[in-house]
């Protein structure tokens, strides 16, 4: 099929095609990294609450010092930092008590009774961008281009987010890739 390029006299479009044939054109999410935000808030805050759980504990059996008050101050250590927990502003975090849906924990301190609840997923609530290449499609004056994309999203309703769709992210992937394996005509 024959592409037409632009046409003479528009020095504006040809000022177009040059600029837009000198921008990079990789992916977006491989310009930034994976949610670009830091974790280090979060990790943090378990840290602390491991140290306040040794130390309390190693305070008050120091008396007794042996090798059971340090076991013992690294096991209410980890057990305290695996009972509070924090969430990021912009994450929501599935919990599952025996399995079963409990409920959604938004941002902040959240709590998780060890080896009863379970963090089952946290979910991104910020806008989620997935691009979407080459799609061929046709002019009403039947010229062929190439059209790119790219598609914001977001998650409004987490529990469904969770126990609605095995894996929310790579389903809009899906979409995507299927898209790019359709026909001009199927669509």
């Amino acid at each position: 099929m024959r592409r037409f390029g632009p046409q003479r006299g528009h020095r504006g479009s040809e000022q177009a095609d040059v600029a837009f044939a000198n921008v990079s054109h990789e992916s977006p999410d491989n310009i930034i990294t994976e949610k670009d935000a830091s974790r280090v808030g979060v990790y943090s805050f378990a840290l602390l609450m491991f140290a306040a759980g040794f130390a309390a504990v190693f305070v008050l059996s120091s008396p007794w010092l042996s090798v059971f008050t340090v076991l013992g101050s690294a096991a209410a250590g980890l057990l305290l930092a695996s009972t509070l927990r924090v969430a990021a502003q912009w994450e929501h975090v599935a919990l599952l008590r025996f399995g079963r849906f409990r409920k959604i924990a938004g941002p902040g301190v959240y709590v998780v009774v060890p080896f009863v609840d379970s963090v089952a997923m946290h979910i991104d609530r910020r806008t989620i961008t997935t691009a979407f290449y080459a799609e061929q499609a046709l002019t009403s004056d039947l010229v062929s281009v190439d059209v790119d994309a790219i598609l914001f999203w977001m998650v409004y309703d987490s529990e469904k987010a969770c126990l609605e769709v095995a894996n929310f992210p790579q389903a809009v992937c899906a979409v995507r890739r299927r898209r790019r394996c359709a026909t001009p005509s199927a669509r």
